[in-house]
């Protein structure tokens, strides 16, 4: 299916170089050299041209697409673009705005937002996120799994956790969840019960309200007893997080760093509450003289993955465990994971699951609960390619297994049971959303 995308920056470019796997893309760059920068990576159509104009919306082929997405750095153009996308034929759209003021949203732009099937606040979704790491020392991620009351969380298992040394199929005895997957040094593992647990994997388990809890995973301790929460940089992205934080979560000691003598003004005045210091935390020897504690959390949020990167390395050199990165884009969370760091919030992630569940809910619905994995819950119907039947043994494209099964509530080995039509299968997917699989995930015959 055709998804046109406007924008190449960071968002656009992210989500075009991921859907390009197995969509028709259309990518709409205003800039020339960003535009020819775009034609030699992603394996789609790029043009070089205004959104605002109508020749330039003309040109992506907008009656034959399934999908627009404005994804331009202002959220008035992104708005008013699917107004645009939509009179010229797009059967839906979706806008990712920062910083929105709502009311103003509301008052001034009400037409263009009843022309938007999806909006995308992409500060909301990382300061949610990233304030929920900060409180959990060894949760990589969360999903909110369907039907309700059931989670998809990963675990970075501690030196003294008492899980270390374990098979997998006790601990599954144990807590009443299943093992979905296990990263261990950067490769994907499918699950088996004698499979032994060791130090430093994420171990990702589907079960009901967190019965794998994080005491077991951290070998005692509920909570860090926390003395400071370290946020680095002032952008729109570090004053959100730092605004949830001490507004919404009651943290009172937090504490907002950044180079910038405006960034730190603009971030006083928004943040009463939150201690504001101009300095760089990428300098070991600005970093040392906090005098930081183990228990310390650091929030690197950053719009340059590699200066996150420095300050988290800069950190961890300086005692810090408990260590969240906003990384933006894929290709680095490589390399934070390469140097043990495991808990990353990605906001170009949490775009494309919005975007892919706008595409083929209610029959399938994408997650990307951190340490890089992916995965999608398949609702079995009648059509379904594999119902009635059992996955075990059963050979997918593109990597992908069966992680699990949740039949009426209850949580069950993904290669068990033969499935039956109102099951949900969830699907473990290591190397992401490929062109194979997906008519696996449209559900078959029902998406036509």
């Amino acid at each position: 299916m055709r998804i046109v995308i406007a924008g190449g920056g960071t968002t656009g470019r992210e989500l075009a170089l991921q859907l390009a796997a197995a969509h028709d893309v259309v990518v709409l760059e205003k800039e020339k050299e960003r535009a020819d920068e775009l034609q030699s990576v992603v394996d789609g159509k790029i043009i070089a041209g205004d959104v605002m104009t109508r020749t330039g919306l003309e040109r992506c082929g907008l009656p034959r697409a399934a999908l627009y997405i404005a994804a331009c750095g202002n959220n008035e153009i992104n708005l008013l673009s699917c107004l645009g996308a939509k009179a010229a034929g797009a059967n839906k759209t979706a806008a990712v705005i920062k910083n929105s003021d709502y009311r103003y949203m509301a008052r001034y732009l009400a037409p263009c937002l009843e022309a938007v099937d999806l909006l995308i606040d992409t500060d909301a979704f990382t300061a949610a996120l990233a304030a929920e790491l900060a409180d959990d020392p060894c949760l990589a991620g969360k999903a909110v799994f369907k039907p309700k009351g059931i989670i998809l969380s990963g675990f970075i298992l501690a030196k003294n956790s008492p899980l270390t040394g374990r098979e997998i199929a006790a601990l599954q005895k144990e807590t009443g969840g299943v093992v979905c997957a296990l990263v261990r040094q950067e490769r994907t593992l499918k699950p088996h019960g004698r499979l032994v647990l060791q130090e430093g994997d994420v171990v990702y388990v589907l079960d009901n309200m967190g019965s794998l809890t994080q005491r077991q995973a951290t070998g005692g301790k509920r909570r860090f007893d926390r003395r400071r929460i370290l946020i680095w940089h002032g952008g729109v992205t570090g004053r959100r997080i730092a605004s949830v934080l001490s507004a919404e979560m009651s943290f009172s000691n937090c504490l907002l760093f950044d180079p910038d003598e405006s960034r730190c003004v603009r971030a006083a005045a928004e943040l009463p509450a939150v201690r504001i210091l101009q300095g760089d935390l990428s300098d070991a020897a600005f970093f040392a003289s906090l005098a930081p504690g183990r228990e310390d959390v650091l929030l690197a949020t950053g719009p340059d993955d590699r200066e996150n990167l420095l300050v988290a390395l800069t950190a961890k050199s300086c005692g810090l465990e408990n260590i969240v990165i906003v990384v933006r884009e894929k290709k680095y969370g490589t390399a934070f994971r390469a140097a043990g760091l495991y808990r990353l919030v990605s906001p170009q992630e949490k775009i494309l699951a919005a975007v892919l569940d706008l595409l083929y809910q209610p029959f399938c619905r994408f997650f990307f609960p951190g340490g890089g994995l992916a995965a999608a819950a398949i609702r079995v119907t009648e059509s379904f390619k594999f119902a009635w039947q059992s996955m075990d043994g059963r050979e997918l494209p593109d990597q992908a297994y069966p992680g699990a099964v949740v039949r009426s509530g209850k949580i069950l080995p993904g290669t068990q049971p033969a499935l039956m039509s109102g099951d949900i299968l969830l699907l473990v997917l290591p190397d992401g959303l490929g062109e194979k699989l997906l008519p696996l995930l449209a559900a078959g015959e029902e998406r036509k």
